[in-house]
């Protein structure tokens, strides 16, 4: 009987040191794990980053180009109503004189 109370008693101190192992490995494994997610989330972290970056860069070039093409359209516009209103003022001028001395003569 002292035999196989003996035989319980090692079987016991047995499994107890194999659940504190497999509790320090399980610790191990937990931490291994949360390592290589905080890894994993700062990868994705700086990928999401870079993206937003370069999709930044593209739209600030985009409305770079855009601003330089309205610009542009804006001083032909202004360009083109300037000579229209120069060609105007002068057919008009010369109308008003011709008017003028028509009805009051030279």
């Amino acid at each position: 009987m002292k035999e196989a109370l003996d035989k319980i008693k090692a079987a016991e101190l047995k499994n107890e040191a194999l659940q504190k192992k497999l509790q320090k490995d399980l610790q191990e494994y937990t931490e291994q794990k949360e390592t290589e997610l905080r890894l994993l989330q700062d990868s994705l972290k700086t990928k999401r980053q870079q993206k937003t970056d370069a999709a930044e860069k593209i739209a600030k070039a985009a409305l770079k180009s855009e601003k330089e093409t309205l610009l542009a359209a804006a001083k032909e516009e202004e360009a083109t109503f300037t000579a229209l209103y120069k060609e105007r003022h002068e057919k008009v001028a010369t109308f008003i004189i011709e008017r003028v001395l028509e009805t009051y003569g030279s």
